[in-house]
């Protein structure tokens, strides 16, 4: 805060407050205030550098009053590096390869910031970072599914295995490789090494491309296949009639299994329990 500055707050330091009340305890002659800049030979300014400098070798005198905004700053660092602490203990035994691949404890802003980036795609990068999605490997391991395999016949139907190596994908693949090798990017590639910088072009091209769908159950976005399964509702009555939707093949994620399990509560406005009467439409595309 600055000495010619009117306005005096709570937040004002005692220091300001000290300094104004001297000056205006002064009975004779008027003070002004001025900035002069330092280390051009000025006497004054330079025996009150050097008195300042000497004032910050020695010990206190006394322990003065700390203004309530310094322990603020103090008590928020302190959080961070306990917060940080935390989680990077955490990660030893879990979340680990995002914690060897993306984690950046000396950064307090989340990748995204400043950037201007839609959701949907922060959203999916955050998945694809912390490895989960509605796979078979990713669900293997959650203990949601039995089988990590893949319907081609690999052992893991994991993210790296799907975007460059199932061989259901194989037209649409041809299709990425040529935008991936438009922004310079070639072959060995791994969907982490494009989400660790990120390198934003591909990293957009990627969470738009025919790999992402949202979830028919509105309760997440999910990766379901190549190609996109596109789901246009017309009323958001659907989302409450899991039962239609796996009348009409279309997978539920884990959130939506489980509701159907305990029960939902039914519109009244259907005529059938089961089917809303609002259309529902599908295109592959």
């Amino acid at each position: 805060m600055s000495l010619q500055s009117l306005n005096i707050g709570v937040k004002t330091n005692h220091v300001i407050l000290d300094i104004k009340e001297r000056l205006s305890a002064l009975s004779h002659g008027s003070v002004s205030l001025a900035w002069i800049p330092s280390h051009i030979g000025i006497g004054g300014n330079e025996t009150v550098d050097a008195l300042a400098r000497a004032a910050t070798e020695s010990p206190p005198a006394s322990s003065p009053p700390v203004n309530f905004t310094d322990l603020a700053e103090s008590f928020r660092r302190d959080c961070f590096t306990t917060s940080i602490a935390k989680c990077e203990a955490d990660g030893l035994h879990k979340g680990k390869i995002y914690f060897d691949l993306f984690h950046r404890h000396e950064k307090s802003t989340p990748w995204f910031s400043g950037k201007n980036l839609p959701r949907s795609m922060i959203v999916t990068t955050n998945r694809i970072r912390s490895n989960h999605h509605s796979l078979a490997e990713s669900l293997h391991r959650k203990n949601i599914i039995d089988n990590p395999g893949c319907a081609c016949g690999s052992e893991e139907e994991s993210l790296n295995h799907v975007l460059w190596n199932c061989g259901r994908y194989e037209r649409q693949r041809r299709a990425l490789w040529m935008e991936l090798a438009r922004l310079g990017l070639s072959a060995p590639l791994n969907a982490e090494s494009i989400v660790a910088k990120p390198n934003l072009p591909a990293h957009k091209y990627i969470a738009t491309c025919e790999v992402w769908a949202l979830c028919p159950c509105s309760a997440c976005r999910r990766i379901l296949s190549f190609p996109r399964l596109r789901v246009a509702y017309q009323s958001s009555l659907i989302y409450r009639h899991p039962i239609f939707l796996k009348k009409q093949g279309i997978p539920l994620c884990i959130s939506t299994q489980a509701a159907m399990h305990n029960g939902y509560r039914k519109d009244p406005k259907t005529t059938d329990p089961e089917l809303p009467r609002h259309k529902m439409t599908t295109t592959i595309t």
